[in-house]
């Protein structure tokens, strides 16, 4: 594939920044999405983390985030300070855990 060097300036700048959707950008210039991982690998082109922005994703309902204390429970296990889930999820799961055991112990 051969690209101007505006082309593959621009694509360097959508690749390396992680709140652009790869499908998105495979599509927009004419390549399918594996293509697009191996022709960035060859540039030397590295995807961006959503830490490096001050962003974390939830991993139970998948939305990006601000990472702070409002957004998600502060954790010292973790690299960044915070836990993996948003509160409104974490507090869905204890819920869920602290009725389901409720009823267990009942009986």
């Amino acid at each position: 594939m051969k690209l101007t060097k505006e082309k593959l300036w621009e694509l360097k700048e959508m690749y390396e920044n992680p709140f652009n959707d790869v499908k998105d950008i495979a599509d927009k210039f004419n390549m399918d999405v594996q293509q697009l991982y191996n022709f960035a690998h060859r540039k030397g082109f590295v995807r961006g983390t959503l830490q490096e922005y001050g962003y974390q994703k939830c991993s139970t309902c998948k939305k990006i985030l601000e990472a702070n204390s409002e957004n998600f429970y502060v954790n010292k296990n973790y690299k960044n300070g915070f836990g993996y889930e948003c509160k409104p999820c974490a507090r869905k799961r204890r819920m869920k855990k602290y009725y389901t055991n409720k009823g267990e112990k009942n009986e």
